[in-house]
């Protein structure tokens, strides 16, 4: 199998650990991706060289890859609670739903950096996207 292996120029391991954490084949790749998105998207994203892009986008990939590998976690360990003695047993339910809703948390977390994110990057404020005041603060007296 090693020689098999061998033979298409070796063999990477893109493995996350339990706290999210990436192997050093994992931070290649993850490299190798930034730099060629920056390449291509560096004026486009209002950069001023393809290393500030790089930055950025390596940046948004780590988020996006470690709270992807957070959350598949979670659904292992969840899927793998049913089979806890063969049944639902009300402390492996309590945790299932524990883990959901840090799961849960984590991507709402991670929505929300992506938005501010995106935000900054566009060059609007988020009063600005959010929209004008409900109530205004010079009300004409009634």
């Amino acid at each position: 199998m090693f020689r098999a292996l061998s033979s298409y120029g070796g063999c990477v391991g893109l493995v996350f650990g339990q706290f999210s954490e990436a192997s050093k084949d994992v931070s290649s790749l993850l490299a190798d991706v930034a730099t060629a998105l920056a390449e291509s998207r560096w004026i486009s994203m209002g950069c001023a060289c393809p290393d500030q892009a790089k930055a950025l986008l390596s940046n948004e990939l780590h988020r996006e890859w470690g709270t992807t590998a957070a959350k598949y976690r979670a659904r292992y360990l969840i899927f793998g609670l049913k089979f806890a003695d063969g049944t639902w047993k009300s402390a492996a339910r309590a945790l299932s739903h524990r883990l959901e809703d840090g799961a849960r948390r984590l991507a709402d977390r991670a929505a929300l950096a992506t938005l501010t994110t995106n935000l900054r990057r566009d060059g609007a404020s988020a009063a600005a996207w959010l929209g004008p005041p409900r109530y205004p603060a010079n009300r004409p007296a009634g």
